[in-house]
């Protein structure tokens, strides 16, 4: 087994369980609080530290160079639209109540909305 075959068998499936759990939010305050943030942000001095997904980062990265991402893909704006999609339960209830008539915090729609955002990572080659 190659070494990126090597990552993926190890770190992408967990990494699909944590974007599924984040779709799964039993107590949304932090991803709320995080929104809030966001709202209130208007830049800084000093650019915002990328610490925290430097390496999820570097993976697709590592990725992408084994052929396995499409080059044309970003992988930081990746990151940054897999986290919208985790967080868009709590950031867009309303948007999900109309467009999917369902209740955005039931564990049914939140289980086919995990498994949906599982499904379109393996289409872009994440599992």
């Amino acid at each position: 087994m190659q070494a990126a075959d090597q990552v993926a068998a190890n770190i992408w499936p967990a990494r699909r369980r944590e974007l599924s759990m984040a779709a799964k939010p039993r107590n949304p305050d932090g991803v709320r609080l995080l929104a809030w943030n966001g709202l209130e942000y208007t830049g800084s001095e000093a650019p915002p530290s990328s610490g925290m997904f430097a390496e999820t980062i570097d993976e697709l990265r590592k990725r992408q160079e084994a052929g396995d991402l499409p080059a044309d893909l970003d992988p930081a704006c990746l990151v940054v639209m897999l986290m919208a999609m985790a967080m868009a339960p709590t950031t867009l209830p309303q948007i999900i109540e109309g467009t999917c008539g369902a209740d955005p915090r039931s564990p049914e729609f939140l289980d086919r909305f995990a498994g949906q955002v599982a499904v379109l990572a393996r289409h872009l080659g994440l599992g």
